[in-house]
């Protein structure tokens, strides 16, 4: 028959081992949960890419996510139909030439006419094509800052109205306004159909030596 005393030694040794043993399972889920974070983050970085043109002095650098794939129901055609627009979306991303913005304007304009359903959950709308703004021949002091806009586009891929938030002069605003006019975009997603919806895009300048 065991004392008062072993009893007690015997359920310390236990208190002990089961605190260890919850020790080292908090510290493997700690690992296994930052593990989840860092693959996460660098997932995100590798889906950013970036598509630089030059005109002249002026450097465009245009940053995107690719057109993700079908993740909501859809029929045989209207899979096809996203198959081919999403390649066709993609491609105008990597390379905004002409003939890409015209593919991809062919077929948005198919599955409008179609009336087909979109296969994505909801989202924002998502710029495909921006040009690039201009400023190197304007009579003025270059600056660097960001000209913001309030810019409504619609389910039918065309632009709104267009606002300015936070500008950099008349002339240099115009410029930005007038390029948002000229944007190439995948309207809006909500319950499966392309929706109207205002975005707030930015234009950076940068310039050596220019005052903020």
């Amino acid at each position: 028959m065991s004392s008062p005393i072993q009893t007690l030694r015997s359920s310390h040794r236990n208190i002990s081992l089961n605190l260890s043993i919850f020790s080292q399972g908090l510290l493997w889920l700690l690992l296994v949960s930052c593990a989840c974070i860092l693959m996460t983050a660098l997932a995100s970085a590798q889906d950013t890419k970036t598509r630089t043109t030059t005109s002249g002095s002026s450097v465009s650098v245009f940053t995107y996510k690719e057109i993700p794939a079908a993740t909501g129901p859809c029929t045989p055609e209207e899979c096809d139909w996203w198959n081919r627009l999403r390649e066709a979306g993609n491609k105008l991303l990597r390379k905004g030439d002409g003939k890409s913005r015209s593919v991809f304007a062919s077929l948005f304009v198919e599955g409008i006419t179609k009336s087909y359903s979109v296969p994505l959950a909801d989202r924002p709308s998502q710029a495909l094509f921006s040009p690039p703004v201009q400023i190197a021949d304007l009579p003025i002091k270059p600056r660097n800052g960001t000209v913001r806009l309030s810019v409504e586009r619609r389910a039918d891929g065309s632009v709104g109205d267009v606002k300015l938030l936070n500008g950099l002069g008349s002339q240099v605003d115009k410029r930005c306004i007038r390029e948002a006019m000229n944007v190439i975009f995948l309207p809006a997603v909500r319950d499966h159909k392309f929706i109207t919806a205002w975005e707030t895009p930015e234009f950076k300048f940068y310039a050596a030596g220019a005052p903020k």
